[in-house]
């Protein structure tokens, strides 16, 4: 009984010795962890010695992990880079291996140029996320939209389109048509697909923003001015990643990707202002393989913003050359709950502008 008493007023002497932070920790507390803040002279060291050795601005923040993890990319990035060149060299040009060393030489490049743009972002800002992503879930949205081109390949110049965007926590689908103004051409696509995987399967916290999809779509363009008709499909997967896993510096700033394969079939007839039908023989059938990579992020509470490299044969804007595609950036404002507003501008050879409103249903 004694030695039990003895005991206890040794535990109590303890406890009342121990210091705050150590008694908190006794009662299952968890001590906050320090952000690193950002700074201007640690971003300037990462835009200008950070181009040739990337990390060095999240190094002056004493973010060291991060720092050798964007130097590796950069490594990789170039090796991607050099590997698609020596390719290109062993090949001769030939187009048999054009998918391979276009394809590796993309890769390297979105590699360095990302990861040096992610060190002079996350060294000028620090360890403060960017806002949480609020795009919709699960959601049943109308959108309409005028589309404007500017295209030395093509004479149309006036569009305007409906969407209807259907949304499940598993499953996604996207019909549309588009006109042109005098109805010298008419589109209708269908794009839909399913989640392989979204974040609470890939164990990232639980955020249904990361995630892996396959889908496909289709599509049907009629020119009747030119007696054309296109129909075709694709399949693609596509991905969307959270670079605050990697870097905290870059929380709640995500990387998209999306790679497919695709065929058309084009059809001709031999009178102009005619359209040959559907489900009609096909005059000859091309393949191409498209890609799209970028970053997506809120720049304010209810204002998403993107940014993406697009090759795809199927748009309507000429690309700046046959292995970079089109630029796209985008600009999307939620008023209140029920109202989108997205701008959309995309620039190559040629250029468009897209305005649309999409009313939550």
């Amino acid at each position: 009984m004694i030695f039990t008493l003895a005991r206890l007023a040794l535990l109590h002497l303890a406890l009342y010795n121990a210091t705050p932070i150590q008694r908190a920790a006794e009662d299952g507390y968890q001590p906050r962890v320090e952000e690193a803040p950002g700074s201007a002279l640690a971003g300037l060291i990462a835009l200008g010695p950070g181009l040739l050795l990337h990390g060095a601005g999240h190094y002056k923040i004493d973010r060291k992990e991060s720092a050798l993890k964007l130097l590796l990319i950069e490594a990789l990035g170039l090796a991607l880079i050099a590997a698609g060149e020596i390719i290109e060299e062993v090949s001769d040009g030939d187009g048999a291996y054009g998918w391979l060393s276009n394809g590796m030489g993309r890769t390297g490049a979105l590699l360095f140029l990302g990861s040096w743009g992610a060190d002079v972002l996350g060294a000028f800002k620090g360890d403060r996320p960017f806002e949480p992503d609020n795009t919709r879930l699960r959601s049943a949205q109308l959108s309409l939209a005028y589309r404007y081109t500017g295209d030395q390949l093509t004479l149309f110049r006036h569009h305007m389109s409906a969407a209807l965007d259907l949304s499940s926590g598993w499953a996604y689908a996207r019909p549309s048509v588009a006109l042109e103004a005098g109805m010298n051409t008419r589109r209708a696509d269908l794009d839909m697909g399913a989640y392989l995987l979204r974040g609470h399967w890939l164990d990232v916290g639980g955020d249904p923003h990361n995630l892996i999809a396959l889908g496909g779509r289709l599509h049907r363009i009629e020119t009747p001015l030119y007696g054309l008709g296109r129909r075709g499909g694709e399949l693609y997967l596509k991905w969307k990643l959270d670079l605050g896993l990697l870097l905290p510096t870059m929380r709640a700033l995500y990387i998209v990707n999306r790679a497919g394969y695709g065929f058309s079939q084009y059809q001709l007839s031999p009178t102009a202002g005619q359209v040959p039908p559907l489900l009609g023989d096909s005059d000859f059938t091309d393949s191409a393989l498209s890609w799209e990579s970028g970053v997506e992020l809120n720049t304010g509470a209810q204002t998403h913003f993107s940014l993406l490299f697009i090759q795809d044969p199927n748009l309507e804007t000429s690309p700046i050359s046959s292995q970079m595609g089109v630029l796209e950036v985008a600009l999307e404002h939620r008023y209140e709950d029920d109202l989108d507003i997205e701008a959309r501008i995309t620039g190559g050879d040629g250029w468009a502008i897209w305005l649309e409103l999409g009313y939550q249903l």
